[in-house]
């Protein structure tokens, strides 16, 4: 491995260990953070903003109230993005998304998704065995995810941190790694806004499906 990426590579675990935990998160290529902290401000320097539509304010982790987002669990109750291309990833961009959320719904759900279904990137939670739920990231029609490396517990606080970087997609729960892989082949396009609590696809109306059912907090993105 050469020196400089073995240097991303550090950096990379470290961000992932900090944001999951209550140390300070690194602002090194933060371009967007929403603490959703009774307000959808970006606290970020990217000219990103957000809106909510049917989301309630809630705990978060630290029991702290109005410190957290409630999505209803259907396709009215999301956060809408309005990025000005800042988070439109190109193929060869790399990039970093980190939350945190507790999922209490019972279907497969969009967590964040950024254009996932035109080869953008996004991640989601479903179930393909009964009994367990795993978390994915595509990117470039590419999906990293199982339910033997990606899963996780309902009903209790998780922290996610998925990265792209050169090539290859990488997927942090709790700050533990917990799977590797190479993105997709396919070109990214953008042509619908980034949302949170659901799926985007256009040709449906709304233009959504598999609504998320629980908890957000602390959204950010890296680049």
């Amino acid at each position: 491995m050469q020196p400089k990426t073995m240097y991303r590579f550090l950096f990379l675990a470290l961000l992932a260990a900090r944001i999951s935990t209550s140390a300070q998160a690194p602002t090194a290529g933060l371009l967007a953070h929403f603490p959703l902290n009774n307000t959808v401000a970006n606290n970020g320097p990217g000219n990103i903003t957000a809106s909510l539509a049917n989301i309630t304010y809630t705990s978060n982790n630290s029991n702290t109230s109005n410190s957290a987002v409630q999505f209803a669990g259907n396709l009215n109750s999301l956060i809408s993005f309005t990025d000005n291309g800042l988070l439109d990833f190109s193929g060869t961009s790399n990039f970093t998304i980190s939350f945190s959320f507790l999922f209490n719904g019972s279907t497969n759900a969009g967590l964040i998704d950024n254009c996932l279904n035109y080869n953008g990137w996004g991640i989601y939670l479903w179930s393909t065995l009964a009994g367990t739920w795993n978390l994915q990231f595509n990117y470039r029609n590419g999906s990293l995810g199982s339910p033997s490396t990606t899963n996780f517990t309902t009903g209790v606080w998780h922290h996610v941190t998925a990265i792209r970087n050169n090539g290859t997609l990488s997927m942090y729960i709790d700050g533990v790694l917990r799977g590797s892989g190479p993105e997709g082949t396919q070109t990214p396009s953008y042509p619908t806004s980034m949302i949170a609590g659901a799926l985007a696809f256009m040709p449906y109306s709304p233009p959504r499906y598999n609504p998320f059912g629980g908890k957000m907090d602390e959204i950010r993105v890296y680049n």
